[in-house]
């Protein structure tokens, strides 16, 4: 039986794209890119519930092909006249023939499609189709095209193919009478909920994602149902249990991620410590530095001077020794001068220095705060994970698997409170030293009178 065979869709009529503009202009709408699509390339816009329902289904069965409609709408934007396809709904295929290399639709599945859609979704169109390729890759293989050529073939309509065993996915759309691959789409979103927008993007594509997720992802929602549908071993089987070896790797990455953060506190504590003590002694020194500015500095200076000059005067001392003396007196007034310069010079170096590490302050302590938050996103990843793994029934375990399993649990817990003792042993370690820190002197103790006073340091030469 051919496909034209299998599945009849009635006569297509070509419909006219409805004139909507782009929901990336919608100021109430966040948007965000996956891929890099091309400048020529069809916009489509893909809405984040839709997204994430796509990504469950097809990583609901990784073993065979699965598929189903999306809906939306074929628009053209009145402002620059583009045209783009903006997908709203998805609808899966409830009836169909698959294998793992294969995908079919079936008389009962387009008549399944078509009354779901028309009694939830009237106002949607089909805009497309999608389906997976498990562990085959992003194309549209001879028998895809034929069903794509014959049964979508209006000129917006597009097929999207999710492969959940590399992780990777993509968009076909018509292009001179061929399917071409989309180099990327727009995940779009309510403005309010853009944190989780962008954390889908990652999950899409494969990257960290800065904060800790709120949910399930696909990827580890598939995993765990899997866990939970595994068939049980009846009794007097020999199994070998997996939980072990899981329990153990996530009780060392714990482990090892509290002991990072444990050894991140401390330097950062230390770094704090360090700049709290630099910027009391600035404090402590810029007042007094600056309590004579430099123009009363060079006014105290020039009285001291002439009152000792007036002072050694003797009457009947010839001319040129006064002159020569008050020639002293001069070159000694300029001299402070110049001094005075660079001690108000100094001075707003100082200031400068002070304003940067208040600013580096803040900054560290903000990361403080992060990291605080962090630890307690990793404190509640981990419950829910004991509760998942709690929640999982393993069936009747033999005496041999039973104790490696008890034999992983062991050396994990040991390797976690290692981790967690040696994080504290570094801590208190480093508390100790310093409190043995003898108290240093502040800048303002240091500061030799002769360098507030040069005029009567300069006399008592």
């Amino acid at each position: 039986m051919s496909p034209a065979d299998e599945m009849i869709f009635g006569d297509l009529q070509f419909r006219q794209p409805a004139r909507l503009p782009r929901p990336d202009r919608d100021l109430e709408r966040a948007w965000i890119v996956c891929g890099n699509p091309a400048p020529d390339d069809l916009p489509i816009f893909v809405d984040d519930q839709t997204a994430d329902a796509i990504e469950r289904h097809a990583y609901s069965d990784r073993s065979v092909e699965l598929g189903g409609i999306l809906l939306g709408k074929e628009c053209v934007d009145p402002e620059s006249g583009q045209p783009f396809v903006w997908i709203t709904r998805s609808l899966e295929a409830q009836h169909y023939e698959n294998s793992s290399a294969s995908f079919t639709y079936t008389h009962e599945a387009w008549e399944q499609i078509t009354r779901e859609r028309e009694r939830r979704f009237p106002d949607l169109d089909i805009v497309g189709w999608y389906h997976t390729h498990p562990d085959f890759g992003i194309f549209l293989s001879g028998h895809d095209e034929f069903l794509h050529r014959h049964f979508f073939s209006q000129p917006l309509q597009v097929a999207y193919v999710v492969d959940p065993v590399r992780h990777a996915r993509g968009f076909f759309r018509w292009r001179d009478g061929r399917l071409d691959p989309v180099g990327g789409f727009y995940l779009i979103g309510a403005r309010a909920e853009r944190v989780a927008l962008a954390r889908l993007a990652n999950q899409l594509e494969g990257l960290p994602t800065a904060e800790g997720s709120v949910g399930l992802a696909p990827r580890l929602e598939a995993e765990l149902i899997a866990m939970i549908k595994r068939p049980q071993t009846p009794s007097g089987m020999e199994r070998s249990s997996g939980y072990g070896p899981l329990v153990a790797i996530l009780s060392l990455l714990l482990g090892a991620v509290l002991t990072a953060l444990a050894v991140w506190l401390q330097v950062a504590g230390s770094e704090l410590r360090e700049q709290s003590r630099s910027l009391r002694r600035l404090a402590e020194a810029i007042p007094s530095a600056g309590a004579s500015p430099p123009a009363l500095l060079e006014v105290e200076a020039k009285r001291r001077v002439l009152e000792a000059l007036l002072g050694e005067l003797r009457i009947g001392e010839p001319p040129e020794a006064v002159a020569t003396r008050l020639q002293r007196v001069f070159e000694t007034i300029d001299a402070e001068r110049r001094r005075d310069s660079r001690l108000a010079i100094e001075n707003e170096a100082l200031a400068r220095l002070a304003e940067d590490r208040q600013r580096e302050l803040v900054r560290l302590s903000g990361e403080v705060e992060r990291l605080r938050q962090r630890a307690e996103q990793l404190e509640a990843e981990a419950r829910a994970t004991d509760r998942a793994r709690a929640s999982l029934q393993p069936g009747p375990q033999t005496a041999m698997s039973a104790s490696a399993n008890s034999f992983w649990l062991a050396w994990a817990a040991i390797a976690g409170w290692a981790a967690f003792f040696g994080a504290v042993v570094l801590l208190v370690q480093r508390w100790l030293a310093d409190r043995r820190e003898p108290n240093e002197p502040s800048l303002a103790t240091q500061t030799s009178p002769d360098r507030l006073d040069p005029a009567s340091s300069q006399m008592n030469r």
